[in-house]
């Protein structure tokens, strides 16, 4: 802003001279010039790019050290120029990022990888060639790999911590081959000795890495543990202590991983468990073994049940990925050990049930106290132990029940699961109710559907109650979403219309099949020598075609009047729909396939229906008016 200093009059910044006093006109106090402020922007840009080089810089610097450096921050960018500076510093530096972890990280690990199987190649080289004795072949190996050893407590000595743990992991692993060696190839010491030499190995890795805060090696020497046994093998080994062995290291895993917060040595503890039991499996056992292999199990499952309630429920820490992992690990690995055991000894399939309802039980019981001790925000947990709740339930039901009870259980399962998602607030868990649902509706459509066979009593029969079952649950699970219309998604809304017809339609169909199903019996019966129905087969089919007419009519009327005092459109919709195929079916049918005096009923059965139907469509037009309107 300027101003005339005769006049007082003020211009903006492109007037030069007042056109009154014609005087050159004045800046006013604490307003910027173009020039300065061009400047000012400049300035700007320069500060953000050189700010950008020296966070790099540090980055560098920290990474080179292995200590953590205080990083500039940079001053926010005003302009698109400086983003595009920022945007182009920023990707240089993941390039440089990605080069000096090939370089520093990824070469260390391939060339001692490299040197390994060098290594082991000398090794059988040598044996193959005799060109050392068999105790100076294993005497070089040894010393190898404890000149390695020391050379990696040097270098981390002097900061070169990746460099170190390179050469701890390479001569560790020299030292295991030349232990194996001297074992098992040249048998100069007996499976004691090897096994306390290869337990010093592990225990020295583990010391490093809990002194040196290393996790890559602290990997390494959990491997290394769990192949520990499997080098030493042989026929005679007592399967007792192999797995007294196993639960040994996953204790002290567990309690490594607990102090120093390295929660993925859990996950990787526990599927080498189950990879070590799985190769003695399905080499050694035995069934005078099944006991002691179940406390094993047993033990292994509770041990790392243990971690998620130690780390989540006693310092209410909300779960990680790695929590997550254990919890579903732990618990599908130890139903499918269970299932492999019990299949070899030839245990009934009922006691796997009883093992799959007791998971699922305990499963809830965690679900529920997770929900509550984390006063609900720890949502990973909570949908983990439902997750698994919902797996043991659902096999259990096809092993324990049969037939049309699998469906009516997997439909309550089902929305239970709708209603438990609603009161939880997890959307997810309503989408695994509907799919479950889903799978009884294709189970009963397509395994038990038998239409036309008579179930041996008119209605009150499993097939009738799948149906009713099924339908009765769709409508509660319909009322639950339209209930809550105004909290659930956009894409959750049809659901509400979707569940109410799928019901209505599942209820006419299981009426239709009985109706059918129950005449098409009594037509086959009066069809024998010697029956006793005195009724002709064609007025059976008559009577058969009336019912189902007077059914349908009868079956809509009753949808109007729920879908007019429950507020609900979709029902009184689908309704008419039935109407309107009854209709067709009494005039265009009926008309001419039935006798005479069934075609009158049908046809001023029909008529009551439809006039009855109007009256209340009549007598509550301005509340349906409200009901669409609100709909």
């Amino acid at each position: 802003m300027k101003i005339c200093p005769k006049c007082k009059k003020e211009y903006d910044d492109s007037w030069k001279v007042c056109i009154k006093c014609n005087i050159e006109l004045q800046q006013t106090k604490g307003s910027i010039s173009p020039l300065i402020a061009d400047e000012l922007r400049e300035l700007k840009k320069a500060h953000s790019y050189l700010a950008e080089k020296i966070r790099t810089l540090e980055e560098k610097i920290g990474a080179g050290l292995g200590e953590t450096v205080p990083i500039a921050k940079a001053a926010p960018i005003p302009t698109e120029g400086a983003r595009e500076i920022k945007q182009t510093a920023a990707t240089e530096s993941q390039e440089q990022s990605m080069e000096s972890r090939i370089g520093r990280v990824w070469f260390n690990r391939i060339g001692m990888l490299a040197i390994i199987f060098g290594v082991a190649y000398f090794l059988k080289y040598a044996f193959d060639n005799n060109w050392i004795g068999e105790l100076g072949r294993v005497v070089l190996g040894l010393l190898a790999g404890v000149g390695m050893i020391a050379g990696g407590e040097y270098a981390y000595s002097k900061k070169y911590k990746i460099f170190a743990e390179g050469l701890i992991a390479g001569g560790a692993s020299i030292l295991y081959l030349s232990i194996y060696a001297a074992f098992n190839f040249y048998h100069l010491i007996s499976a004691g000795p090897a096994f306390i030499f290869m337990a010093i190995v592990t225990l020295y890795s583990v010391i490093f890495a809990i002194r040196y805060d290393s996790p890559r090696v602290i990997s390494f020497s959990i491997i290394g543990g769990f192949l520990t046994p499997f080098l030493l093998s042989s026929s005679n080994v007592d399967p007792y202590l192999f797995m007294g062995y196993l639960v040994l290291l996953d204790i002290g895993i567990l309690g490594i991983s607990y102090f120093k917060k390295w929660g993925y040595c859990n996950v990787l503890a526990l599927l080498l468990t189950y990879i070590s039991y799985a190769m003695w499996y399905g080499g050694d056992y035995k069934s005078q073994y099944f006991i002691g292999t179940e406390i094993f199990l047993t033990v292994v499952f509770i041990l790392f049940s243990m971690v998620a309630i130690l780390y989540n429920f006693a310092h209410k820490q909300l779960a990680t990925r790695n929590d997550v992992g254990i919890i579903l690990i732990n618990g599908i690995l130890y139903f499918l050990a269970n299932f492999g055991l019990f299949s070899q000894e030839k245990i009934s399939t009922d006691i796997l049930g009883f093992l799959a309802i007791g998971l699922a039980v305990i499963y809830m019981v965690f679900s529920y106290s997770a929900y509550f001790r984390t006063d609900k925000k720890d949502r990973d947990l909570i949908l983990s132990y439902l997750s698994l709740t919902l797996l043991f339930a659902t096999i259990a039901i096809p092993i324990e029940l049969k037939s049309h009870w699998v469906t009516i259980a997997l439909m309550i399962e089902s929305t239970i699961l709708v209603w438990l998602g609603f009161n939880i607030e997890y959307k997810e868990l309503r989408k695994v109710g509907l799919i479950i649902a889903g799978c009884a509706l294709f189970k009963l459509i397509l395994i038990d559907f038998e239409y036309g066979h008579f179930a041996g009593m008119l209605i009150f029969n499993n097939r009738f109650l799948s149906y009713f079952v099924l339908a009765a649950c769709a409508l509660i699970s319909a009322s639950l979403y339209r209930k809550n219309n105004n909290i659930i998604a956009e894409g959750e809304k049809p659901l509400a219309t979707s569940l109410a017809i799928v019901s209505a339609i599942t209820l006419l169909i299981g009426f239709t099949n009985e109706i059918e199903s129950y005449f098409n019996h009594l037509y086959k019966v009066a069809s024998a020598p010697g029956s006793q129905i005195s009724l002709q087969r064609t007025t059976i089919w008559h009577i058969k075609h009336f019912s189902i007419s007077a059914m349908w009519a009868l079956y809509s009327f009753i949808l109007v009047g729920i879908g007019i005092t429950r507020k609900f459109r979709a029902i009184r919709i689908m309704a008419l729909a039935v109407f309107i195929i009854t209709i067709v079916k009494v005039f265009v049918f009926d008309t001419f396939e039935i006798a005479q005096i069934w075609r009158i009923m049908s046809f001023i059965g029909l008529g009551v229906v439809l006039v009855i139907t109007s009256f209340l469509y009549q007598k509550h037009k301005d509340r349906i008016i409200g009901f669409v309107q609100k709909d």
